[in-house]
């Protein structure tokens, strides 16, 4: 099946990624049930405030749900998993 060139392949694997991400930090963050909602920022950004994540976290879901770029989100939110959570501030 031919792709339109307009088309992002790409797109859905990120968002699985970044929901990958959440579902780590919402582990970091004591959730025992794994996220259930969907992968849009809004529904990441609820779950997230449910369990506690402060400004930084919270941040990075704001920032990519106001200018869409997953790749950029992705990043930040795997660089915030690999955080030790005892020198963390959020």
């Amino acid at each position: 099946m031919e792709q339109s060139p307009h088309s992002h392949p790409v797109e859905p694997t990120i968002r699985a990624a970044i929901g990958d991400e959440v579902a780590r930090a919402l582990k970091k963050l004591g959730a025992e049930m794994p996220h259930a909602g969907g992968n849009e920022p809004d529904d990441l950004y609820d779950a997230l405030r449910k369990h506690g994540a402060k400004s930084e976290l919270l941040g990075i879901i704001r920032h990519w749900r106001d200018k869409g770029d997953d790749q950029w989100a992705l990043n930040e939110l795997r660089r915030w998993n690999t955080r030790d959570p005892r020198k963390s501030q959020d």
